[in-house]
């Protein structure tokens, strides 16, 4: 399973109440997220709450049951 289809799959689990965006590393606007938010490894997820604040990060293929706890 790729990284993307575990984050997919819990956005559509969340009712709408969770929103993913991947970004393209390689794109400019891709590399100025990464250098914001100091990701060095693809692939990368972090959560964020409604405030910006960082609920999880994880460097490498995302853990699922992880991210739900992030979220809960």
């Amino acid at each position: 399973m790729k990284a993307t289809s575990i984050v997919d799959g819990i956005q559509s689990q969340s009712g709408g109440e969770v929103d993913v965006v991947h970004l393209n590393l390689l794109g400019r606007a891709g590399r100025e997220v990464a250098a914001a938010y100091g990701v060095r490894v693809i692939p990368a997820t972090v959560v964020f709450d409604q405030s910006g604040n960082t609920l999880y990060r994880h460097n490498g293929f995302p853990e699922a049951e992880r991210i739900r706890e992030s979220l809960a």
